[in-house]
């Protein structure tokens, strides 16, 4: 701003001047005074609106780091980064709202070219998103989930992971010929991505009057959490002809439940992700379906935002990647390298 207003200042000087009566002055001097120093400047302010990088450092704050598909976007975080110029520290929160908070605001502090997290929590973080945006030059990009403070941040990166949602529910609807009971287990409470899964599932769900939903319950995307919850859903006598979940790991647990209970195949299965253990359920027939999430290709379009913003080039605010439904129909076509 202050750039700005001196150069207003100079071209003024320059228009009064101009406007001046000319008696005093010599007629050869007025193409001179037609020459506004405001050109001479210009150049120089432009170029100084390009950012330049504190360092090389871009931290990527995860949600958690508790299953196949977390762990994945950890280790395409540092290899993506690395082919961009960049070194990756993650972060790991432990789905601990303040705990991520925390690290944010010490990421801010510490340097960091860049900031790319995955919001525990959609609402809770409009004071730090605040404090990082006003504070510090630097892209700040939300990745695969967003909170309610989207407006002030750089961009927002995701698979429309609602369309994978719709995608899942539509094969249940299939599978079940259009009728049964099933249960829908979560995510974590509150958190943006479980939420548009599920919203998801029932924007499908009265399409299909005769789909009953009898449980529902958050399983907190880890087997560890999955397994009692499925226990208890088996152990209260109502009947289940499918559970769908909000991703692999989760289905995974139920999984192992179901097989300890004998119930492979007779109660249907599916997740979310297409992570490796989940292919391979795919495969063996233990999981009927799940929706690739390619968590790769958002750290390259986060990346390429990072880039562009310390180029000085045009980004998007939101990118937005198309999931895609993976059954054993298709699996071998989109992952024959498995």
């Amino acid at each position: 701003m202050k750039r700005i207003t001196f150069v207003t200042i100079l071209v003024l000087v320059g228009l009064i001047a101009a406007c001046a009566p000319a008696a005093s002055a010599p007629a050869e001097e007025a193409p001179a005074a037609e020459q506004p120093a405001a050109e001479e400047v210009a150049p120089a302010a432009e170029e100084a609106a390009v950012p330049v990088p504190p360092s090389k450092k871009v931290a990527w704050v995860a949600s958690n780091i508790a299953n196949e598909f977390t762990t994945g976007m950890a280790a395409n975080a540092e290899s993506v980064g690395a082919e961009h110029g960049w070194e990756v520290t993650v972060f790991n929160p432990d789905s601990d709202l303040s705990k991520q908070i925390s690290q944010l605001e010490n990421a801010g502090s510490q340097g960091y070219a860049a900031i790319i997290f995955d919001p525990v929590a959609y609402d809770g973080m409009t004071a730090v998103v605040e404090e990082l945006t006003s504070s510090y030059d630097i892209p700040v990009i939300t990745l695969h989930g967003s909170c309610s403070a989207q407006d002030l941040l750089t961009a927002f990166v995701a698979i429309n992971i609602q369309e994978g949602g719709r995608l899942k529910m539509e094969q249940v609807a299939k599978d079940l010929n259009g009728k049964g009971d099933i249960a829908i287990m979560t995510g974590t409470e509150g958190q943006t991505t479980a939420i548009f899964i599920t919203d998801g599932y029932y924007e499908v769900l009265p399409e299909y009057p005769d789909i009953n939903v009898v449980f529902t319950g958050a399983g907190n995307w880890n087997a560890d959490d999955a397994t009692p919850l499925a226990e208890n859903w088996l152990s209260s006598g109502k009947n289940l002809d499918a559970i769908v979940c909000n991703n692999d790991g989760m289905a995974l647990g139920v999984r192992a439940v179901l097989q300890a209970a004998g119930l492979t195949g007779q109660i249907k299965l599916y997740g979310l992700d297409a992570t490796p253990e989940g292919r391979k359920a795919i495969r063996d027939g233990s999981m009927n379906a799940s929706i690739w999430v390619d968590s790769h290709a958002e750290f390259v379009a986060a990346f390429d935002i990072i880039d562009a913003f310390y180029a000085g080039e045009p980004f998007e605010k939101e990118v937005m990647i198309a999931p895609t439904l993976v059954t054993k129909d298709n699996i071998d076509e989109l992952f024959p390298n498995d």
